[in-house]
């Protein structure tokens, strides 16, 4: 996935990305650290199907990263790399 965007939007977080074009795409896993330095963990919800995602567990203040990686329908799962990332402090 490209062209990731972060958007702050109320009291929630819209991830936007560039579509992958792939015949056996399952979706994409959203990742996000709390904290520039913070380790990147799958946000829960499964393979989005749509190129957003609508964080809305974000805590005013918070500065998180967030980065997206695409995976295919295949057995094992198979995953690109993650995205650039992109980084918002939550007003």
């Amino acid at each position: 996935p490209a062209s990731l965007q972060v958007v702050q939007e109320g009291g929630a977080v819209t991830i936007i990305w560039s579509a992958v074009d792939a015949a056996d795409l399952a979706g994409y896993v959203v990742w996000r650290a709390d904290g520039a330095d913070g380790v990147l963990a799958p946000l829960p919800g499964g393979p989005a199907k749509e190129t957003t995602y609508r964080d809305s567990s974000v805590v005013v203040g918070t500065t998180y990263v967030y980065a997206v990686r695409a995976i295919d329908t295949s057995a094992a799962a198979n995953a690109s790399a993650l995205s650039p990332r992109e980084t918002i402090t939550v007003r």
